[in-house]
């Protein structure tokens, strides 16, 4: 059994052909600059090599053999396990999602009922559950052994061509309107109101259960699923239905489904507003904001119906289910269905998300949540042998919740995995086992192992990017501006043309307050993220694909072959490669054999049409031009206002290694979050006095965040007022004006430094950060 993790000439994007061997059983710590290679390493070589390999495995077993990924660029990898993987990208959730929908709780919750539940007839308003026939014996002789009985068959019609036909089957003896009746020995009465056959009549003796078992059969294949049992000594009816037949009053209700409990199945949802539970903004009057049809809302568990018990904060859902009781087979259900519902909601509760309820929409969970919310479905996992890796499992969170994550990662390790976590956090960094940071600098100047060893040797080596500020060589600091006034935005006075952080735990209402602001026309929200498809190179997010366009149609070649600028972009069709359609490789499946990329043999890899290709601008073509750094490009293009403007900022911003055609998607954290704020300085409206940003140090090292707080005092510097939601040490303790939220409230105002000195509990978590900032 191999006891380490060894990859050898490993060259993936920016990798330099690395070669190194991690320890198994061990939580690891990934680190370094945006852009070093670290989501390269993590991501796309170990997790898509484990990955790869164990698919390959499985799929000798199976009968369908399942996709397998291509192999990503390495020698040899030894001692893989199975990966479970989490990557920091963080698409906002549908808006019909919630809390039950993500962590799939609601998903058993909907099987507990269905299986468990009472369900309401529509006839008579009288509650009944489904039994079974051992069920219904075993509750009987436990509850009145040695009492006299009458099993019987309700008669749901009762009319005189009915007993005629029972009598020719053999059935002699009635129970009409609480009596006995033998029709050999006298005449029906005129008038019945209920009637039953008397199937059997017996002393209810455990000895006797096959025989009781039967006769419930019986009576039960007679009445159509419903069974009574009259009780002679205290002269009590109960009644018991096997199926969907109410037993007080016959009717037959609709088959129940987990669908029919489901607000976004056509079966579940309310007909009126679709299961949203609104109709043009107010509360739907059909289902009351229950959100699901009257079917699904007449069913109950412990006297709630679903839409109530989803409501309840997650830990009072718990807390309610077990203290219910079962019995049989009835129990053993319940049993696996809790356990499931448990290992879904206990580590969401212990991550601090117990007050949400399953009904949380899950648009309005602000980040922290919305990352904790994914990180407890691999908690809820009780694996071993395993590889997980996290991209930034502290994203959004404050250092005491921060514990908490660290907490449940150690016990992931405890459990016999392998844990590695991509994080800039010191409290990840110094808590872990080994750490391992990538560097020195960002693209081309990355991709190379500066440390690997514990995290105090790290702290020692003042020399290396994250060392240097965990030794306290390299401090965050910046210029703080005093208030240039007051300026109400939605009605809350702000703080004008200065750095405002709003921080609190996860769920405080920062978000919700971001969105209040945002709603003035003079505020306007700064997206935190970035996603991109195919189609979405870095040239084109930035606005200067059209002018490097403009320049090679301008060419006497393109214009001799009537060439536009729209010949000269990979995602058209007069541009790209017919062959690959732009794609500049071929992915080949073969039988047995995991697919292989090739490049392209018509473009060469270049995406474009050859006669496209022929028209170069200063000596180079398109491909070329795509090919160059930003810092390369600006050098070419320097007489070029327009390009080089973009350009320029860009390399002002940290991003100057990137390349003009890369994608965005293969772009890190970090890199996605300083392109949005490039763009958006490149065009920042005019009409907007306050700027509001959410969590924008995602994905940024300390080196990153010195960037980003020069970013912001240009900002300031231009006359906007910027309104941060984060919890990063760096910039609650460097803001200009600190507001601690929670609860939807804010609870403290003033500076960071005041704010260190208070008796606030949160400012207890934060205090161990001030080494790495300059206060004050």
């Amino acid at each position: 059994m191999s006891f380490v993790l060894r990859l050898t000439g490993v060259t993936t994007h920016n990798l330099k052909n690395l070669t190194l061997s991690l320890p198994k059983g061990k939580l690891i710590c990934l680190t370094g600059p945006s852009g070093s290679g670290k989501s390269s390493l993590a991501f796309d070589t170990l997790y898509q090599e484990a990955r790869r390999r164990y698919l390959k495995v499985l799929s000798l077993t199976e009968k369908e053999s399942p996709t397998l990924p291509p192999p990503p660029p390495l020698k040899e990898a030894e001692g893989l396990a199975p990966a479970v993987g989490l990557e920091q990208k963080l698409p906002r959730p549908s808006p019909r999602a919630t809390v039950g929908t993500l962590c799939g709780a609601l998903n058993f919750l909907r099987l507990m009922y269905v299986e468990l539940g009472q369900r309401k007839c529509t006839a008579c308003d009288n509650l009944f559950e489904s039994s079974t026939l051992t069920e219904i014996a075993e509750e009987l002789l436990a509850t009145g052994e040695g009492e006299r009985a009458y099993v019987l068959a309700p008669l749901w019609q009762p009319g005189k061509e009915a007993f005629s036909f029972l009598v020719s089957q053999g059935y002699q003896r009635f129970f009409v309107d609480h009596r006995v009746v033998d029709l050999t020995e006298e005449e029906l009465p005129e008038a019945i109101s209920s009637a039953a056959i008397i199937v059997d009549r017996l002393v209810l003796k455990k000895k006797d259960f096959f025989r009781l078992k039967e006769s419930l059969r019986t009576a039960a294949s007679l009445s159509g699923g419903v069974v009574r049992i009259y009780l002679l000594a205290s002269k009590e009816t109960l009644s018991f239905s096997l199926g969907r037949r109410c037993p007080h009053c016959g009717f037959e209700l609709e088959e129940l489904r987990p669908e029919h409990l489901s607000f976004n199945h056509p079966l579940g949802a309310c007909p009126a507003c679709k299961g949203l539970g609104q109709k043009e903004g107010k509360v739907c009057p059909a289902c009351r904001g229950q959100r699901l049809s009257p079917l699904g809302q007449n069913v109950f568990l412990g006297g709630e119906a679903l839409p109530d018990l989803a409501r309840r904060p997650l830990f009072e859902i718990l807390e309610r289910l077990e203290r219910l009781s079962f019995k049989g087979l009835k129990r053993q259900i319940f049993a696996g269905l809790f356990s499931e519902l448990n290992s879904r909601l206990k580590p969401l509760i212990e991550l601090g998300l117990g007050r949400l309820s399953l009904y949380h929409p899950a648009p309005l969970l602000s980040l922290g949540e919305l990352q904790r919310l994914r990180l407890a479905s691999f908690f809820g996992e009780r694996l071993s042998g395993c590889l997980y890796i996290f991209d930034e499992p502290g994203l959004g969170l404050t250092p005491k919740e921060k514990e908490r994550v660290l907490f449940l990662l150690r016990r992931l390790v405890s459990q016999g995995n392998t844990v590695l976590i991509v994080e800039h956090d010191p409290l990840f960094i110094m808590a872990s086992d080994v750490v391992l940071e990538l560097g020195p600098g960002a693209g081309e100047a990355g991709g190379e192992v500066l440390f690997l060893g514990a995290p105090e040797e790290l702290a020692a080596r003042a020399d290396l990017p994250s060392g240097a500020y965990l030794s306290g060589k390299e401090r965050l600091s910046r210029r703080r501006r005093l208030s240039q006034g007051r300026i109400s935005v939605s009605g809350i006075e702000l703080p004008s043309q200065a750095l405002l952080v709003l921080c609190g735990v996860s769920g405080a209402g920062k978000s919700r307050l971001l969105r209040q602001l945002a709603e003035d026309a003079a505020a306007i929200l700064v997206e935190p993220a970035l996603f991109g498809g195919r189609e979405s190179l870095v040239v084109s997010y930035i606005g200067a694909f059209r002018f490097l366009r403009e320049l090679l149609a301008a060419t006497p070649e393109a214009r001799a072959q009537g060439l536009g600028p729209a010949a000269f972009s990979p995602f058209t069709k007069e541009g790209r490669c017919p062959v690959c359609k732009g794609r500049k490789r071929h992915v080949i499946g073969l039988k047995s054999l995991p697919p292989m990329e090739v490049t392209c043999e018509e473009c060469l890899g270049t995406g474009f049409r050859r006669e496209v290709l022929r028209v170069r601008y200063r000596g180079y073509h398109v491909a070329e031009l795509l090919s160059l750094s930003v810092a390369e490009a600006l050098r070419f293009f320097t007489a070029h206002q327009a390009l080089s403007t973009r350009l320029r900022l860009l390399e002002e911003v940290g991003l100057g290694y990137l390349k003009l055609g890369q994608e965005l998607t293969t772009l890190s954290g970090g890199e996605r979050q300083r392109l949005t704020l490039a763009r958006f300085l490149l065009a920042a409206p005019k009409d907007k006095k306050v700027l509001l940003f959410d969590v924008p140090t995602l994905g940024l090292h300390f080196q990153d965040i010195a960037k980003l707080l020069a970013l912001f005092d240009r900002l300031l510097a231009r006359g906007f007022g910027l309104v941060v939601a984060e919890n990063h040490p760096a910039l609650v303790l460097l803001a200009d004006e600190l507001w601690e939220l929670e609860e939807g409230a804010i609870v403290w105002q003033g500076k960071p430094k005041d704010w260190l000195e208070s008796q606030r509990v949160l400012a207890d978590f934060y205090r161990r950060y001030v080494s790495l900032v300059k206060l004050e």
